[in-house]
C-alpha cells in the first residue's frame, strides 16, 4: 500500500492518494461501511466484479450498471 498527499492547489478538494494491489484465489465478500469519502478504481488487471447484496447471481462492472 502506497499513500501520497495531494498537491497543494488540490487540498481543498483531496483528501490524499491511496494505491494498493490486491489478489485472491477466488471471490472476496466485503462489506462497505459508509463514510464521507468516495473511492475511485483504476483497474489494470482483470475486471473487478460487483455485486450488489439483494441480487446475489448477477453481477455488473461497475455498481451503476
Amino acid at each position: 500500500m502506497a499513500q501520497r498527499s495531494p498537491r497543494p492547489d488540490l487540498r481543498p478538494y483531496i483528501r490524499n492518494y491511496c494505491g494498493y494491489s490486491e489478489t485472491a484465489p477466488g471471490a472476496v465478500r466485503r462489506l462497505e461501511f459508509p463514510g464521507p469519502q468516495i473511492a475511485v478504481i483504476i483497474e489494470f488487471g482483470p475486471p473487478v466484479r460487483v455485486f450488489d447484496s439483494g441480487q446475489r447471481r448477477s453481477a455488473s462492472p461497475r455498481p451503476s450498471t
